[in-house]
């Protein structure tokens, strides 16, 4: 990808989402120090404390690459959880949350694995999406690695691996600030997956060679991030396959 390729990808849905890193190895990430509740925000804090089945420990990362063609091994993020974001948000802020995602390939059928995600989701019910979700600073080890991983188990129920060639992109959801760093390919280990997955949506598998057509001819709506993702991942000439999402 060059910085013509990023330029085009983040003209494209610039109010939702942008290209903010990309590596060619793992960006490691490092802990600074926790994130609490401000003060004068504890009981907003305390109300979505109270909403929430667990309140989850989150990384929020501390600042965004300068050069995105060139940014530094390492992320720092802070500690924090999850009904802070939430405080933070409903404040008018936007916390940079942190999220692992991965654009999965089955290489035994030849096909992407995309999620459907069920109406339970807040955002975007009903899209295509990339599995993932938020990176744990000590049940993942603050590893992106680890965390996509975990969560292509537990949303598809397959075991996959990360190549040693697998990119990584950073990108930001420009209305919440959220912040995601995806592993550009992610291979699974079977042909099926191994165990049940989660209630987060529905596998939806697309063949190689079919993936062009489920854009062109608009059978599935597509989240930012995928749309993103899938862009990027063609310009690196995956597989030999040039995939251009059209809008």
């Amino acid at each position: 990808m060059n910085l013509h390729d990023l330029e085009r990808i983040n003209q494209q849905d610039p109010e939702h989402i942008q290209i903010h890193g990309l590596w060619q190895e793992e960006p490691a990430l490092k802990c600074i120090g926790k994130l609490p509740c401000p003060a004068g925000l504890n009981a907003r804090y305390e109300h979505h404390l109270s909403q929430l089945h667990h309140n989850e420990a989150v990384c929020i990362l501390a600042g965004l690459p300068d050069a995105p063609l060139a940014p530094p091994a390492t992320l720092e993020f802070y500690e924090s959880d999850y009904a802070t974001a939430l405080t933070l948000r409903e404040a008018g802020q936007r916390p940079m949350l942190l999220a692992a995602t991965t654009l999965l390939l089955n290489p035994f059928t030849a096909s992407f694995e995309f999620q459907l995600r069920s109406a339970r989701n807040h955002l975007y019910a009903g899209y295509l999406s990339l599995f993932g979700g938020g990176v744990h600073p000590t049940l993942d080890g603050a590893q992106c690695s680890q965390a996509a991983l975990r969560e292509v188990q537990e949303e598809s129920g397959f075991s996959a691996l990360l190549p040693q060639d697998t990119h990584w992109l950073l990108t930001r959801e420009e209305d919440n600030g959220a912040v995601q760093i995806t592993a550009l390919n992610s291979l699974t280990l079977s042909d099926k997956p191994e165990s049940a997955s989660d209630d987060e949506g529905e596998r939806i598998s697309i063949a190689y060679d079919q993936l062009q057509s489920a854009l062109d001819e608009q059978r599935y709506s597509w989240t930012p991030l995928a749309h993103c993702v899938i862009d990027a991942w063609a310009c690196l000439g995956k597989l030999g396959i040039t995939v251009v999402p059209s809008r």
